[in-house]
């Protein structure tokens, strides 16, 4: 209604900034894909392909990815609290049952077939420390994969150092 207080500028019907009809969506939908997607789909939307840094977190055979914590199902703690950064990971030769496993807990077992720090293995994976965590606490928990943390391995001293430790108790 001309006139009302606030209304002021907005257009209506074919004169609006949309070149669309009315009744449609006035927008492209964004879908991941290659060149060789490029086209309509099946409601007539257009194909935008997204182009750039977006593009880290679409795998052609698998698909968009998942955000990191959805992997975990939304947990934050693991299991086993002892997984530390330097705690080491070795997975068994093989896992119990593989088709229980998800995608991300498989890579976790194939990069773990030579010892690796659990630091090591979120950089290698691209996720956060606290997922991986939970990812190996996950396999640790079925035995798919045993732990060694490097901090609680009996360290023995220096044959050098116990001797002049011993010379030095001598000495009093």
């Amino acid at each position: 209604m001309p006139g009302r207080p606030g209304r002021r500028g907005l257009r209506h019907g074919d004169d609006r900034l949309r070149d669309e009809h009315a009744r449609q969506a006035g927008r492209q939908l964004p879908v991941l894909g290659t060149a060789r997607d490029v086209g309509r789909l099946a409601h007539g939307a257009q194909v935008v392909l997204m182009k750039g840094r977006e593009d880290w977190w679409y795998d052609e055979a698998a698909g968009p990815l998942v955000r990191p914590y959805a992997m975990v199902r939304g947990r934050t703690r693991p299991l086993r609290p002892e997984l530390h950064l330097v705690t080491q990971v070795r997975a068994m030769p093989s896992p119990a049952d593989p088709d229980a496993l998800s995608v991300e807990h498989l890579e976790i077992m194939e990069l773990c077939r030579r010892p690796l720090s659990v630091a090591e293995v979120a950089a290698y994976l691209d996720v956060p420390l606290v997922v991986v965590k939970v990812l190996l606490s996950d396999l640790i928990q079925r035995g798919d994969v045993v732990i060694r943390d490097p901090s609680r391995v009996p360290q023995v001293p220096d044959r050098n150092l116990l001797q002049a430790v011993l010379d030095g108790v001598r000495g009093i």
